[in-house]
């Protein structure tokens, strides 16, 4: 059981999306990172994005890295913010299913260790993207407003962590 709890472990973490160095992911050879919308790109149902966030995916999109987003959340929350950032999406994904993580694979025709799948959350965001064979980034998510059952699935995460840092 203790190694199947490893295997959810991120390969890289990081506080915010401006921290991850457009270095590693050149490096790492990623060529496509799928994004979660909430509590990473954005406050929890909020519209705005930082300047920061903004000029962060530029710097990525001039890196030749395609950006997508895809969240479980509907249209009407996800459309506004995709077109501020002119990136693709996808809604209701139902992560940690992978069905939209593999329709953006299969529309950029690349390999699964191309694509980094970047979250907040454990269980919906690492999970999926670990289903597809992708890289993962796991973010502290932007703010502590968010779902209910979000807020219940913080706390399994909180004890993979503790595992985590036990198994180091």
């Amino acid at each position: 059981m203790k190694n199947r709890i490893l295997e959810l472990e991120p390969d890289f973490s990081f506080l915010t999306l401006e921290q991850i160095p457009l270095t590693l992911l050149v490096q790492e050879k990623i060529k496509a990172l799928i994004l979660d919308l909430d509590n990473t790109i954005t406050l929890w149902n909020f519209m705005e994005v930082s300047q920061q966030v903004t000029n962060w995916i530029g710097s990525v999109k001039q890196a030749d890295i395609a950006v997508y987003i895809i969240s479980n959340n509907s249209a009407k929350r996800v459309e506004p913010v995709a077109r501020l950032l002119a990136l693709p999406y996808i809604y209701f994904a139902n992560k940690p299913s992978i069905k939209g993580l593999l329709k953006v694979q299969d529309q950029l025709e690349l390999a699964s260790e191309q694509i980094a799948m970047i979250g907040d959350q454990i269980f919906t965001d690492i999970l999926a993207g670990k289903r597809a064979g992708f890289r993962t980034i796991l973010l502290a998510p932007l703010g502590k407003h968010e779902f209910f059952g979000t807020k219940i699935s913080r706390l399994g995460e909180k004890i993979l962590k503790r595992i985590w840092e036990a198994a180091r």
